[in-house]
């Protein structure tokens, strides 16, 4: 093999070794959010969502059964609240959470899944049911999680 092809081998080589390497730097640029999001404590994450949490409750005495319910990626559309309602009247309480509000989250970021993460959603979810055991009239032993 002469001194040329073995410089070719070599930068094929090189590149055969660094790509991965490099897959793996643009990776984590590009979901630099979902991998490295801050933390929040319950309280910094239930002072986002208080003012946008809505809360439909059934007609009639309580206790009753609790459905917490969150958005999907679209944020609050037109129809979640009227689903709601049909719950409600169908004698369950509801919490809706609205996530991105709080945070000014921008949908087509959220959806491609560059702007909110698992991680932030868990920690909406562990939030909205402790705060969903201080609301009056709900029966703590039947709430359920949708979204």
């Amino acid at each position: 093999m002469n001194p040329a092809q073995k410089k070719v081998l070599k930068r094929l080589l090189w590149l055969l070794l660094a790509s991965p390497a490099i897959a793996v730097i643009a990776f984590t640029l590009y979901f630099r959010a979902a991998l490295f999001y801050d933390t929040q404590s319950p309280v910094q994450v239930l002072s986002i969502l208080k003012p946008h949490l809505q809360l439909l409750m059934p007609e009639g005495d309580g206790p009753h059964p609790l459905i917490v319910s969150f958005h999907g990626c679209g944020g609050m559309t037109d129809y979640i609240l009227p689903r709601a309602q049909i719950l409600a009247d169908a004698g369950y309480a509801v919490l809706e959470v609205d996530s991105f509000t709080g945070r000014d989250i921008d949908i087509g970021e959220a959806c491609a899944g560059t702007d909110f993460q698992g991680g932030e959603r868990a920690g909406d979810v562990l939030v909205a049911l402790e705060h969903a055991r201080t609301i009056p009239d709900i029966d703590h032993k039947r709430m359920f999680l949708k979204g």
